[in-house]
């Protein structure tokens, strides 16, 4: 009987130490499992890291001048074409060269090619400058010439489309009826916003003008 007694009294003892035994192997192993979860976690960012820096090194393009080996940048562009500001203002002066600079001999050369790389509704703006044909005349009958000079130029290549402000001044020199030569200046301001298109033999530069606005006059 006191045998009976003392087993019976004595188990609620060990189910305790039983019980807290399990509870600190399910602790203990809970610990392990967050600190291999965390550890694996830490190794695949690691991996992914690696990936990511290997493609970028992959795409990574290096080019050579005389000032030594660079590495190429990428730059975000809308049309995934971008433009310098030296290429749409070169672009700029050719076509004030094309477009207000000419003589009777190419006259209708330059204004042509001029017109080429207009779109519908900008080349309406440069037609009506030269609709009535006097300009071609003041040429033909009294050998006239038309120069241009740049007085400054200036682009955004921040926004798309392109826009490049354009202050030029148009010399006309010109022989009046008594064999004198007349000459006739002006200074005007043009901006031109442009989009890029396909390069070909005609359009080198890859540009296209969309809008043509004169901009009020800056004398020097």
């Amino acid at each position: 009987m006191s045998d009976n007694s003392c087993n019976q009294s004595s188990n609620p003892s060990s189910i305790r130490q039983l019980n807290s035994y399990h509870y600190g192997k399910n602790i203990s192993l809970l610990r392990f499992l967050v600190i291999f979860l965390a550890i694996s976690l830490g190794g695949l960012s690691c991996f992914l890291g690696y990936l990511v820096f290997k493609q970028n090194r992959t795409d990574l393009v290096y080019f050579v001048t005389n000032t030594g080996t660079h590495s190429g940048i990428k730059t975000e562009n809308p049309n995934n074409v971008s433009r310098e500001s030296f290429e749409l203002e070169n672009f700029a002066i050719r076509f004030i060269q094309d477009g207000f600079a000419h003589s009777e001999n190419n006259y209708q050369e330059n204004i042509e090619r001029a017109l080429t790389v207009m779109n519908n509704s900008s080349r309406v703006t440069l037609k009506k400058i030269f609709s009535d044909d006097s300009l071609f005349q003041v040429y033909k009958e009294s050998n006239g010439v038309t120069t241009v000079h740049i007085d400054k130029i200036f682009s955004d290549t921040t926004s798309y489309p392109y826009i490049t402000h354009v202050y030029f001044k148009t010399d006309l020199k010109f022989l009046t009826s008594q064999g004198k030569i007349k000459n006739h200046s002006y200074h005007q301001g043009i901006s031109l916003t442009m989009e890029t298109t396909a390069r070909c033999r005609k359009n080198p530069y890859g540009l296209m003008i969309t809008d043509l606005t004169f901009l009020k006059n800056e004398e020097k």
